[in-house]
């Protein structure tokens, strides 16, 4: 167990925790709030480099100037002064991985996220309570009394959809944004960053550089923990890219891949030949379907907010979750233009009806107020700055944030995702972003053999027939591309 068994609250599930003002007897006293959690996830009480104590970071944290898993009761270098805000935003680009840290100093008590949302929140201000998901924060009776089906159901959520603008499943339960901190006195949500819009940088390979470094020492801090990495291998833009970085570290990874038809088949032929070719240490682990009961506790677990082809498939990874870590490439989309089209510019007049069509969600009157509360907050004029800050904070938050939760299993790093590696890609020109050009330049950088190989295509034929097999299996995907096309 990550805690000694006093510290585990039973009655809530793997990874799941229940925050409020209210003691509890299975509670840590954290500040002048109480921490409820369940077992297999580390809480980590912390203090600055005078000894103050400066809260408790929750989830699978590294501390990157020291190069380590954050375990037991860890110091940080940053030292807390009189200016809090400064000290809380230099703690957000030191600590690294998967992380929720509850803050507190004298009169203060936060919450603060990781820079993608990764270890999500809710809460609700009524109990005065804030936890993982729905399914830890209410009882039966009420999280089924709460769950509102017809908004369920008319964002697809069933299928590829999802709850953003700081939306759940259930009514009065909202969801805390990545670069958003929860006040824990008043219950009140504010934007911590970014403040300004960010820079573009004039020398781009030398941002790339430094994002390189910093996602080669977080693997290194990984190999030096309690499990082995695996790494995933796929046909994409960043699993290439990573395993460019990973290029002086390759006798400490296993890299792997889940096999199967359908989209997975790009996977599987691009890895084999890539393994092959480049003598890598290759495991293939079968796709695999999970019961009905299984799928309905996966979806649970995430408080019915993420639902799609992940509940369906999680079991494929679990042969590995007892003996490693995983590491991925989110993250890396940040610098593709993700949520961008063609003719977008900085002046292009993006408002909430509009965004809504970007996500490819319905034009639902619940998600139009916040969205336009949320534009408010973002420190930019420019819509293409907008836009990459909505993918990060509205569709990573609470889309790939949302289901840590759900299958707590394999712990799933995604070293592309920290404050800085998240402002140096949010950095990049324009048409460096347009041009998707980031994964050709670290490969430049790092392994330029590995630009031979095709991204995403086992050829036109085949990718036009899996492309019509998607649509058949799912015809909504029509629907949602066009509303992205339209907007």
């Amino acid at each position: 167990m990550p805690q000694p068994a006093d510290l585990i609250d039973p009655s809530l599930d793997p990874w799941q925790f229940h925050l409020s003002r209210v003691p509890h007897d299975m509670a840590t006293r954290v500040g002048d709030v109480y921490l409820r959690h369940g077992p297999d996830i580390y809480a980590v009480p912390v203090m600055d480099a005078a000894g103050t104590p400066v809260g408790t970071v929750f989830g699978f944290p590294t501390y990157l100037p020291h190069k380590k898993v954050m375990r037991g009761t860890y110091q940080l270098d940053e030292t807390l002064g009189a200016d809090v805000d400064a000290f809380v935003e230099k703690v957000l680009t030191s600590v690294v991985g998967r992380f929720l840290w509850v803050f507190t100093h004298q009169d203060i008590a936060r919450i603060y996220l990781d820079c993608a949302g990764l270890v999500s929140c809710v809460y609700d201000p009524a109990l005065q309570v804030a936890a993982s998901t729905a399914h830890a924060m209410l009882n039966d009776d009420q999280y089924d009394a709460r769950f509102d089906a017809s908004l369920y159901d008319r964002l697809r959520v069933r299928r590829e959809g999802w709850f953003p603008a700081g939306l759940t499943a259930h009514k009065g339960v909202s969801r805390l944004l990545p670069n958003h901190y929860l006040d824990l006195q008043r219950f009140e949500v504010h934007r911590h960053w970014p403040n300004a819009p960010v820079p573009r940088t004039d020398s781009p390979q030398d941002a790339i550089a430094e994002l390189i470094e910093i996602v080669r020492d977080q693997i290194e801090a990984l190999i030096g923990a309690e499990k082995k990495v695996a790494m995933a291998l796929t046909a994409g833009h960043e699993t290439r890219m990573l395993l460019g970085i990973v290029r002086p570290l390759l006798s400490d990874i296993e890299h792997v891949t889940v096999t199967g038809a359908d989209r997975h088949s790009v996977d599987t032929m691009m890895a084999r030949r890539i393994a092959k070719a480049e003598g890598l240490r290759h495991m293939e682990l079968p796709r695999r379907t999970a019961s009905e009961a299984a799928r309905d506790l996966y979806i649970r677990r995430g408080g019915h907010c993420v639902t799609d082809s992940n509940s369906y498939y999680a079991p494929s990874v679990h042969p590995i979750a007892p003996t490693h870590n995983f590491v991925g490439g989110l993250g890396g989309e940040v610098a593709r233009a993700f949520l961008w089209q063609d003719a977008d510019r900085p002046d292009t007049d993006m408002p909430a009806t509009r965004l809504i069509g970007r996500f490819g969600l319905p034009n639902e009157t619940e998600l139009r107020e916040p969205l336009e509360a949320w534009l408010k907050t973002v420190p930019s004029d420019s819509t293409l700055d907008v836009l990459d800050l909505a993918y990060i904070e509205h569709r990573m938050g609470p889309w790939s944030g949302g289901q840590f939760y759900n299958d707590p299993t394999l712990v799933r790093y995604a070293p592309m995702f920290t404050r800085r590696t998240t402002e140096l890609m949010l950095s990049l020109p324009d048409d460096w972003k347009r041009g998707q050009w980031m994964s050709g330049e670290a490969l430049r950088q790092t392994w330029p053999e590995l630009s031979k190989y095709p991204y995403n295509s086992a050829g036109k034929l085949r990718d036009t027939f899996a492309k019509v097999q998607r649509v058949i299996d799912d015809p909504g995907i029509v629907v949602r591309k066009l509303r992205k096309m339209r907007n």
